[in-house]
């Protein structure tokens, strides 16, 4: 996960904001966490209660619902080289 960049989508930011929220403590910690990208490497060292195997856990768990994206830095590579290659540039 080291090479990976994190962010609350939308709803992601809702529930963190939210009272209601009904999410387990650490779950609720990781979405606070996340003000922007936030790469996971740096995610880790904000959250010093959540032991690094928890934190993987939470956080595919928080993607798979929708609360979190995460992109790796090898698909953004590849993105903006595809895009340059559209757009005729090498």
């Amino acid at each position: 996960m080291s090479d990976t960049l994190l962010s609350c989508t939308p709803a992601g930011r809702a529930a963190a904001a939210s009272a209601a929220c009904t999410l387990p403590r650490p779950y609720r910690a990781v979405l606070a966490a996340l003000d922007g990208v936030v790469p996971a490497e740096e995610l880790s060292g904000r959250l010093s209660e959540v032991l690094p195997d928890e934190l993987e856990v939470i956080v595919a768990d928080l993607d798979a619902i929708g609360l979190v994206e995460t992109v790796t830095v090898d698909w953004l590579v590849e993105l903006y080289l595809i895009d340059r290659a559209a757009c005729g540039e090498r």
